[in-house]
């Protein structure tokens, strides 16, 4: 019987991420874990996993279920060292493992493991299963060129593909040009089943509307701070993520517009904060190539609370069915515009439950789906 192994750089519980470095975030590990579980054998996570202090570590493997385990590769972690002696643990891990026919699930396509990879295959065959949630987006056109040829070689040497758009597909077809039938599924976000819990609004007065993510160019969160500009009713806009830490919104705040910074917060804490939400806003630049290399996965995490959700026109936005009717856009990356649908949304009441519901058959097809598709393979 094939052996399933999954390349992702995710940790997975507190004492783990308190040792080590993950890559992932939490949306990140959730997807692989969800992934994982979709393959329904047993499978076996791989992760550099690079422990935060410098030195050496060995190799450290943990059970998450019966069917699902985590290796956390040895490890060299002293400055330049740490990369090249990652790809070579990899390596060799994965030629001391894999056998005939086995598969290899592996998380885009980051440099280290594409490398690791093509150097194995060189040696055994074995199906190579490339999971594609975004290809690299930069600035940079040094680095842009350096993704693109790693991306290119992953597409190139992979059976198959897991792809959250058309647009990945279309990339894919115009890349690997040798192969006349491309193996895929549309899969995109997780769902972990939760059980619906509502709680509270802190008060029926207090309206807010809320954005979780980075403040880089394409997340277009420049185009939701303009927005406030122009509207002149009385609401709360809420911040939450990483990038948010120390930063100061009091320029930005209006007669109207009220501007909290909560940084970085525990999964416990953002979940109150989802549920409490008026709005959820996804301000992603539809022009700008990661919106088309790539599915907003916090429109899913957002609608998943039970949330109706104000984003920009994201051709991605199209392939989610039933939970369409809850998005509602805006044209043309504009903030008048974010700023017209703000105001005349912000107080809109619909049952979270009917969402939540939504959602989660929404999601059951998509699992049926990513099942019947490991099963065919």
């Amino acid at each position: 019987m094939s052996k399933y192994f999954y390349l992702a750089n995710i940790c997975i519980n507190k004492e783990d991420i308190k040792e080590r470095d993950p890559i992932f975030s939490d949306a990140g590990k959730d997807r692989a874990l969800y992934i994982a579980k979709s393959v329904g054998k047993k499978i076996e996570i791989i992760s550099f996993g690079w422990p935060r202090n410098k030195g050496y570590f060995k190799i450290s493997k943990k059970e998450i279920s019966d069917k699902i385990s985590i290796v956390y590769l040895n490890s060299l972690n002293f400055y330049f060292l740490k990369y090249p002696f990652s790809i070579l643990a990899l390596f060799f891990y994965l030629f001391s493992r894999i056998e005939y026919n086995d598969k290899v699930i592996v998380y885009n396509c980051d440099f280290k493991k594409i490398i690791s990879i093509i150097l194995v295959r060189a040696i055994k065959n074995f199906d190579i299963i490339l999971d594609i949630e975004e290809l690299y987006w930069t600035k940079s056109r040094i680095l842009k060129k350096i993704y693109n040829f790693f991306e290119k070689l992953a597409i190139n040497i992979s059976d198959y593909f897991i792809i959250c758009n058309r647009d990945i597909l279309n990339c894919i077809k115009s890349i690997n040009k040798t192969k006349t039938k491309i193996k895929y599924i549309i899969n995109f976000g997780y769902s972990d089943n939760k059980i619906l819990k509502i709680f509270p609004k802190e008060n029926a007065d207090r309206f807010f509307i809320l954005y979780s993510g980075g403040i880089d160019y394409c997340r277009g969160f420049d185009i939701l701070l303009e927005s406030i500009k122009y509207i002149d009713t009385k609401l709360t806009l809420v911040v939450t993520g990483r990038d948010f830490e120390g930063m100061n919104f009091e320029k930005y705040k209006t007669n109207f517009v009220n501007i909290e910074n909560k940084g970085f917060l525990k999964k416990k804490d953002y979940e109150i904060l989802l549920y409490k939400a008026n709005l959820c806003i996804n301000p992603l630049r539809s022009k700008c190539d990661f919106a088309r290399f790539s599915f907003p996965s916090k429109i899913i995490q957002y609608l998943s609370y039970g949330n109706i959700v104000i984003s920009s026109e994201i051709k991605s936005i199209n392939q989610l069915g039933i939970l369409q009717k809850y998005i509602i856009t805006y044209p043309k990356d504009d903030p008048i515009f974010l700023s017209r649908i703000i105001k005349k949304n912000y107080k809109t009441k619909v049952l979270r439950s009917r969402i939540i519901n939504d959602f989660n058959r929404f999601f059951d097809n998509k699992t049926k789906e990513l099942k019947n598709f490991f099963d065919e393979i």
